[in-house]
């Protein structure tokens, strides 16, 4: 399903279950699962009997009852710093830490991310559509609706570079040269800067 199918598909099984969202609350639904339909359905049963028949699931009901993935975090830390959220970035940062994930995996998956958005900016400059981006790249068509709104603040040579200090960044890491959180959290200030 496409992002606005999916959506509508969201609504539809939450009005078969008595509730219903509050606008961009189904939207974050599918940011947290990924896309992922049996995510979806295990989270729109656990919102179903979190607000009751007649209710509406917020934005701050799917803050608070859907559990997000590392990924699905790294993606809100990369949307924090995208948009100069640095204090929400930072405890993003903090959180994934206290789940105990390794620093150097998140310099991966940051890695990845930000490898999405240069693809997604340079497959749109060429012409192609959000279906055509998505199949060229593997990924779910309402992922690269999001990228695409987060590469609006990024030019292709910016992202070039991110890239080039997350390479750097996971070398001095790997050999010692820096502490794992420290070179994080001076990356993320760096961005921000």
């Amino acid at each position: 399903m496409t992002g606005d199918d999916l959506t509508k598909w969201l609504q539809d099984q939450a009005a078969r279950r008595r509730f219903s969202f509050e606008p961009g609350a189904a939207e974050q639904l599918v940011l947290y699962t990924g896309g992922q339909l049996q995510a979806i359905q295990s989270e729109l049963e656990k919102l179903s009997l979190f607000v009751g028949e007649g209710g509406r699931a917020a934005l701050a009901h799917v803050d608070e009852l859907v559990a997000r993935s590392a990924e699905q975090n790294v993606f809100l830390l990369i949307e924090d710093i995208v948009q100069m959220r640095l204090d929400k970035a930072l405890a993003t940062l903090d959180e994934l830490l206290k789940q105990k994930e390794e620093p150097i995996k998140i310099v991966a998956l940051l890695a990845r991310q930000f490898r999405i958005l240069l693809q997604v900016k340079e497959l749109a400059q060429q012409g192609y559509s959000h279906q055509q981006i998505a199949s060229q790249i593997g990924l779910h068509p309402y992922a690269v609706k999001l990228a695409d709104g987060q590469t609006r603040k990024y030019d292709t040579a910016k992202l070039s570079r991110i890239l080039s200090q997350l390479a750097d960044l996971d070398y001095k890491m790997k050999s010692g040269g820096v502490d794992k959180v420290l070179g994080l959290e001076l990356f993320l200030l760096g961005l921000a800067a």
